[in-house]
């Protein structure tokens, strides 16, 4: 995040993202496609 009032960075942060299956209760590898994309836009940043 970025003050555009003082013109440098404000805040940064991090997540942690998974997939789950909830009729197996557990968790699954996140699908390609998904994957991907949050790659994608990581790169935009």
């Amino acid at each position: 995040m970025v003050s555009h009032k003082h013109q440098k960075i404000a805040a940064e942060g991090e997540g942690l993202i998974v997939s789950f299956d909830y009729k197996a209760a557990k968790k699954v590898p996140i699908p390609e496609e998904i994957r991907q994309r949050i790659l994608k836009l990581e790169n935009l940043a």
